[in-house]
């Protein structure tokens, strides 16, 4: 589901075929960098103190690396207990790492992988362009959030729903539409910003989903509506 500035812009968010995972290539990153700094910091030992410049810019380097891979890892880690509490103990998410990008296709803000004979990953792939703006919203105070960030945390509830093994669009659109203030909760606002978020999207986003993201199924009191008669909704 591509953010863009408005609703009528949103695009469909599907189970995919493949997981892209790059902690390798975090790994291999991070190893690189230690490697440098401990052979500039024996040849700083071995050569003078002219070189602690040479150690201190690698030092520079590092340190906004290693500050971005912390706070991506806590997303990373908050979208997981956001999606364990719809799917289940065992699930969660992957958040899209900038390298990861280079060798994705995919348009997708989400996606599920399910095997042939239909059972679900116990991971969902969120693209990093999901978790740019979900990043966002989750260091925001969480008041009046743009589009783009309500798609975003839907994108969590989606993803979370089709972990659960459903793979009918329509009817993971619905059913996350329901979750969505329990997602926002989950990520750390209050129930009242989780209702507004729930009711943006389902005002704003819903409608101009694509058809088979929609069905008149999906409504107050309808077929799957899970707490039909309540008076609520989402």
């Amino acid at each position: 589901m591509p953010g863009h500035a408005g609703p009528t812009a949103m695009q469909p968010i599907k189970p995919g075929v493949h997981r892209a995972d790059d902690s390798s290539m975090r790994l291999l990153i991070l190893a690189c960098l230690a490697m440098i700094g401990v052979a500039l910091l024996g040849h700083t030992l071995l050569r003078g103190a002219h070189h602690r410049i040479a150690l201190a810019l690698v030092l520079i380097l590092a340190l906004p690396l290693a500050v971005g891979e912390w706070r991506w890892q806590d997303l990373n880690r908050a979208a997981t207990r956001a999606t364990a509490r719809i799917a289940g103990p065992g699930t969660g998410a992957d958040c899209q790492r900038l390298t990861g990008t280079f060798a994705y296709a995919g348009a997708e803000w989400g996606h599920v992988y399910f095997d042939p004979a239909g059972r679900p990953d116990t991971r969902a792939f969120l693209s990093y362009q999901a978790c740019e703006r979900l990043a966002a919203w989750w260091r925001s105070d969480h008041q009046n959030p743009p589009m783009e960030q309500i798609q975003a945390v839907h994108t969590v509830s989606h993803e979370a729903v089709h972990l659960t093994g459903i793979l009918n669009e329509a009817r993971t659109e619905c059913l996350a539409v329901q979750q969505d203030a329990r997602t926002t909760v989950s990520l750390g606002a209050t129930p009242e910003q989780g209702r507004a978020l729930a009711e943006a999207y389902w005002r704003l986003a819903y409608p101009r989903m694509p058809d088979p993201y929609r069905s008149s199924a999906c409504g107050p009191d309808g077929p799957w509506d899970l707490t039909p008669g309540d008076g609520l909704w989402p």
